[in-house]
């Protein structure tokens, strides 16, 4: 089964008023099967790459990232009625981001919350995820759905420092198979 199935996103943004632009492409497939009735196992995959350019005090800056990842999870889908089903899943990932940032002699930018000084770094983290959205099957082989979401950082630095993050919020999902 496809869930989410396959996130492809590119673009650049660029402003009339100032040389600041960015660019960026990335790329995120997600599968999920299941093994048995009702019980899922799944996991995804993801890498980008991100550029900007902009001013700081007049001076230009510079900076690019390409990030990877990976995650697996299990989930098991609770059936409700013919229409509706809880299909809550819990996951483990894990991504590496590496930054380039040029900007003037001895100035600090911010990454992720955290102070820096310009040059290159790596962000990287462990996270644990839960997910648990109710599905509607409209029809067979298909499904929409809408629920909470939460994440956990078990380990995140950030060019060397701790920098633990907890989310949490709502998503959507479209997925069928075949």
């Amino acid at each position: 089964m496809i869930s989410g199935a396959f996130d492809l996103s590119l673009g650049h943004n660029g402003y009339s008023a100032t040389s600041s632009s960015s660019s960026w492409i990335s790329v995120a497939p997600s599968f999920d099967y299941f093994t048995s009735r009702n019980f899922s196992v799944g996991g995804w995959v993801s890498l980008s790459y991100g550029s900007s350019r902009g001013l700081l005090g007049g001076a230009i800056t510079e900076t690019s990232a390409v990030t990877y990842g990976a995650g697996g999870r299990v989930g098991y889908n609770c059936p409700m009625s013919p229409l509706f089903s809880w299909w809550p899943r819990a996951g483990l990932s894990a991504w590496r981001q590496h930054v380039s940032k040029l900007g003037p002699p001895g100035a600090v930018t911010s990454s992720n919350g955290t102070s820096v000084p310009f040059g290159d770094y790596d962000d990287s983290a462990v996270t644990f995820s839960i997910t648990a959205p109710i599905l509607l099957h409209p029809a067979s082989h298909f499904f929409l759905g809408f629920g909470p979401e939460l994440y956990l950082d078990l380990v995140h630095t950030t060019a060397d420092f701790e920098n633990k993050r907890t989310y949490w919020g709502a998503s959507s999902m479209v997925g069928g198979w075949f």
